[in-house]
């Protein structure tokens, strides 16, 4: 495990092909929680009440080679359960970098013109951004919200 700034990172090494092709994490999600899709990649959970509780980053795996090898994401109840998908082909041991943990909310804007958008965050960041507290200036590099 490696913390990161906004969670934390798992990583799951498999010896060989008789390995488990499989990775279950708990989570400790409160009754009733629902998710829906994020950015291309991620799962958002939110509470029954429909407050933001975190995102999960689809994981990925490599084998000994440096190639990619497929993984899949599936969630039931309170557990994600990454599934690699090696090929004869694959070298071991291969390492699943599980799917991670993030307080981050990224709201994919699409495709188009984005200065609109952009226009609008600039001009009233926390009418747009659904956490309390945040500022209501455009936020930057070194600048705290408290």
């Amino acid at each position: 495990m490696r913390s990161t700034p906004s969670g934390a990172d798992v990583f799951v090494a498999l010896g060989s092909p008789k390995a488990d092709r499989t990775a279950a994490f708990d989570y400790d999600l409160p009754p009733g929680f629902t998710v829906s899709d994020g950015i291309p990649g991620s799962k958002n959970f939110y509470s029954a009440q429909g407050n933001y509780l975190g995102s999960v980053k689809q994981g990925s795996a490599k084998d000994s080679a440096g190639n990619a090898v497929p993984t899949t994401l599936e969630i039931s109840a309170a557990t994600i359960t990454q599934k690699v998908q090696p090929t004869t082909a694959t070298a071991y041991p291969l390492v699943m970098a599980a799917p991670s943990w993030t307080y981050n909310y990224e709201f994919s804007l699409g495709y188009g013109n984005h200065v609109e958008p952009f226009n609008l965050l600039r001009t009233c960041f926390n009418c747009y951004f659904p956490i309390n507290g945040a500022t209501s200036t455009y936020p930057y590099v070194g600048r705290s919200w408290i």
